[in-house]
């Protein structure tokens, strides 16, 4: 099966099997090997999935041949989440050599930390996230049936926030949507509806560094009888927008990365000379006020925006954030945190389900935050 793919693989980017192993570090006499029926050792098969960008499974025979003209496009119903790194040019420009290394380095210890925290099935047993990439957006999904469509999104909000919060450590700002629908995503490209849908929320309608959630699925998930602000418990906020966006901040591990998180956005109040990265850095920072309002981290409030360039960044004067004159759609005046109550119609079983659930987080994130901030430090 393994050479069956690789040399569908090679027609298909017209090259040859030799001409692959010279860019991968192995002999012709690797490449006839192949050919007679031997399997690549694991370092091989890595460097041969690299290459052409597909997976290893695909190359053992595990996933469908979407190379054969016979195969059947299947669209499965999927958490969808589209993702776009903002600034990439910029950083690019600054750190090329770096740029890949960060985004992997934080998708594997996201992915880690996931993993340790659904230790007792939080998430279920079956959870399984597929990603592609492309220029600078990532897609990810996670299928789910009727009976799962809580536990998946569950997660999908809870992967996508630690990701948020971790790139922000690194200074890199990410928008995107979230949605449910149809996609058929392989090893070689993703597409469907829910794709669609997915994409539309993040470009047209997430605006600033916020990771929001369709309004339809957020309906489905959302905590009714409840008010949701930016403390350290919420997954999600809603905005002034109606739109629930995710509380990446509830992972920070008390003053530091308040402190790291608003050491960014000063720098870049400071730095900037683009109205659209303004906007939405002032966004960002009204999260953080607001955050930081309903958590006592008075210590790390942002002074009025305009005054920022005058004063030195590790200067963390408590006076309150003036937004006057900002009218774009963001969370508020920070004396005021956005506030939702919601309607007084009964909890579905679903909804009771998802608030237990959350309940249950909360209680396994508060024992275990200090243990898996330690990780961070070593993996980040």
């Amino acid at each position: 099966m393994f050479w069956e793919r690789f040399e569908k693989l090679c027609k298909a980017y017209k090259t040859t099997a030799n001409e692959v192993c010279a860019k991968i570090g192995k002999s012709n006499a690797t490449a006839t090997h192949w050919k007679n029926g031997s399997i690549p050792n694991g370092e091989a098969l890595v460097r041969v999935s690299d290459y052409f960008g597909v997976s290893v499974d695909y190359l053992l025979g595990r996933e469908e041949d979407f190379l054969s003209p016979d195969v059947e496009i299947a669209f499965s119903d999927c958490i969808i989440a589209y993702i776009d790194i903002l600034g990439t040019s910029s950083i690019l420009e600054e750190t090329p050599e770096n740029y890949l290394q960060i985004i992997s380095t934080v998708y594997s210890s996201t992915k880690n930390i996931i993993a340790k925290m659904n230790s007792d099935n939080l998430f279920g047993t079956d959870t399984v996230l597929k990603h592609r990439s492309f220029s600078d957006n990532i897609v990810f999904a996670i299928e789910y049936s009727k009976e799962t469509l809580l536990e998946k999104t569950f997660y999908m909000i809870e992967f996508i926030s630690l990701f948020q919060f971790l790139l922000t450590k690194k200074h890199i700002f990410i928008r995107g949507g979230i949605c449910y629908g149809k996609i058929h995503i392989n090893s070689l490209y993703v597409t469907g509806e829910g794709l669609v849908k997915a994409y539309n929320l993040e470009s047209k309608n997430a605006f600033y560094p916020r990771v929001i959630v369709e309004k339809d699925l957020a309906s489905k998930i959302f905590l009714k009888n409840k008010e949701t602000t930016a403390d350290q418990n919420a997954s999600l906020i809603v905005d002034s927008d109606n739109y629930s966006f995710l509380n990446y901040l509830k992972y920070a591990n008390e003053n530091r990365d308040i402190q790291e998180h608003y050491n960014f956005l000063a720098n870049n109040a400071i730095k900037c000379n683009d109205e659209k990265k303004k906007q939405k850095n002032d966004w960002a920072i009204l999260y953080h006020n607001s955050f930081c309002l309903n958590n006592n981290y008075n210590d790390f409030l942002f002074q009025d925006i305009q005054s920022l360039a005058q004063n030195d960044v590790s200067d963390k004067s408590i006076n309150t954030y003036d937004n006057h004159g900002i009218n774009y759609g963001i969370i508020g005046h920070a004396n005021a945190p956005v506030t939702i109550t919601n309607t007084t119609e009964k909890l579905s079983e679903q909804e009771t389900a998802l608030l237990e659930l959350f309940k249950k987080f909360d209680v396994v994130k508060q024992a275990q935050l200090l243990a898996y901030a330690a990780e961070l430090e070593k993996e980040v």
